[in-house]
């Protein structure tokens, strides 16, 4: 056995958490870990040290959740101010002014900030990206293009469709 782990079980029952050893001592707490599992005492030593630091650890929580609230508001609130301001420049646009049309007409958005729009007409799918890539400053690496075909299309419609340029497939 070693010196030290006998110190370690002396300091672990006198309720010094794993943290409070190693420092003391200099042994890793994953070492004291392998030690100290599956030991009841242990058990219930870990217990009361979470016991007793939950006070603690639920107001830092509070605290965190707080700031990091903040900050978020303090973003949202940067971002919307240079929305208003880029908006003026926009607004009388006409690439800016058909995008957001199509957007309203043909598009949805989801939970994770994606965007989509959703036309068989491969010139106002090309408006839509010119869109995104101007006016949003949307990088083209970014943007993602997906076909579906549903069973109950004609086969002859969906082919006279999809006369697309090589212009249109580069699209990403």
């Amino acid at each position: 056995m070693r010196h030290d782990k006998a110190q370690a079980i002396t300091l672990r029952k006198a309720g010094k958490g794993y943290n409070g050893i190693s420092k003391i001592l200099g042994i890793p707490k994953s070492t004291l870990s392998e030690w100290f599992s599956n030991r009841a005492w242990s058990e219930a030593m870990k217990t009361k040290n979470i016991e007793k630091t939950k006070p603690f650890w639920t107001n830092n929580l509070s605290k965190t959740v707080a700031a990091r609230k903040k900050q978020f508001e303090t973003k949202v609130t940067l971002y919307r101010e240079s929305a208003k301001k880029e908006f003026i420049g926009l607004k009388d646009h006409p690439l800016f002014v058909a995008g957001l049309m199509l957007y309203w007409g043909e598009g949805d958005n989801t939970f994770n900030g994606t965007v989509r729009l959703s036309n068989i007409n491969p010139e106002l799918i090309q408006l839509f990206v010119n869109f995104l890539e101007r006016s949003c400053r949307l990088q083209k690496d970014k943007i993602r293009v997906a076909l579906v075909l549903y069973p109950d299309l004609d086969d002859l419609t969906v082919s006279s469709n999809l006369t697309m340029t090589p212009k249109h497939i580069s699209v990403g």
